[in-house]
């Protein structure tokens, strides 16, 4: 008799709301195998994940594909999965592998325009979402092309100097860019 083992383990996965196609997949390897049923954890305790169509496939198979996670799901569930792996004469289960569903980074508050004098300052400011958190970096129009603004990496900048200003913010899913404030 082979020995009854889990050869490939499930990897965990990240996913980030923007990728295209919308759907993760998980997989597993084990042989000689009379059936499989992938799991996650719902609070305390593993449910089975059932097939539907155009949501979830392959519950009962190798391989399982999730399509269109949403954050919703992670914050309802754990975020973890596993696969009970069902052998003639007994059963494995799989590590349990998670999935980190991220989003990308949005700018939610742009900055506004501003008057200044002679010898005054403004401080722009300007706000972003995403997961995980965006970084913050600004720029100045200068010559006909954006360029960043050594050491301005917070929500807010500072500056005595007029010009075109706008936020870039970036996190693993994404960059956005605010209007830009004179």
């Amino acid at each position: 008799l082979e020995a009854q083992t889990i050869k490939t383990q499930p990897a965990d996965v990240v996913f980030c709301l923007a990728d295209n196609p919308a759907s993760v997949t998980f997989t597993v390897g084990a042989t000689p195998v009379t059936s499989y049923q992938w799991q996650y954890l719902n609070g305390k305790v593993w449910e089975n994940f059932i097939d539907v169509t155009g949501v979830i496939k392959g519950s009962k198979t190798a391989t399982l594909t999730l399509y269109r996670p949403t954050i919703g799901w992670r914050t309802t569930n754990s975020g973890l999965v596993r696969v009970k792996v069902t052998y003639l004469l007994n059963t494995i289960y799989s590590r349990q592998a998670a999935l980190e569903i991220n989003s990308p980074a949005t700018i939610t508050t742009n900055p506004v325009n501003a008057t200044i004098w002679i010898g005054e300052t403004n401080t722009f400011s300007g706000s972003a979402s995403g997961k995980p958190a965006p970084a913050y970096q600004w720029q100045r129009y200068i010559k006909s092309v954006w360029a960043d603004i050594t050491g301005a990496t917070s929500s807010t900048y500072t500056t005595g100097s007029s010009g075109s200003y706008r936020l870039k913010v970036t996190n693993t899913c994404g960059t956005d860019y605010s209007s830009a404030a004179v």
